[in-house]
Order: structure tokens, then C-alpha cells, then sequence
């Protein structure tokens, strides 16, 4: 099951409003240190991926 679909309104703001916060964060440590920067960027991706219940890993099935 969808991790995102039992999220009330609310839970769903709450989530994207940290996940704006976290995008901006690596924005400006990406304007500092370029290369920290992408990883904490590719950290998020893999974050979020968890998080809505997608298997990151199951996404590279799809180049096969």
C-alpha cells in the first residue's frame, strides 16, 4: 500500500513543507560545497523514495 494515500491533508502539507525546507537546505550547501551537495540531494531522492514506498533499487529494473 501507498505509504502517501492514508496522509490526511494536513500530514500531506506538513510533508511537503519539510520536504520544500530540505530541498532549500541542499541548495545552499550545494552553492557552498558543489559535490556534498549532489550527495545529500541524491540522500533526499532515496529518502523520499523510501518514504512513498518505492524501492529505489526496483527503479533501475526499468533500464533492463
Amino acid at each position: 500500500m501507498n505509504a502517501l494515500a492514508n496522509l490526511t491533508a494536513v500530514e500531506f502539507l506538513t510533508w511537503v513543507f519539510a520536504f520544500i525546507v530540505a530541498l532549500s537546505f541542499v541548495g545552499w550547501v550545494a552553492k557552498k560545497n558543489f559535490y556534498v551537495g549532489i550527495l545529500l540531494g541524491l540522500g533526499l531522492v532515496y529518502v523520499v523514495l523510501q518514504t512513498t514506498g518505492l524501492n529505489p533499487l526496483r527503479l533501475l529494473d526499468l533500464f533492463r
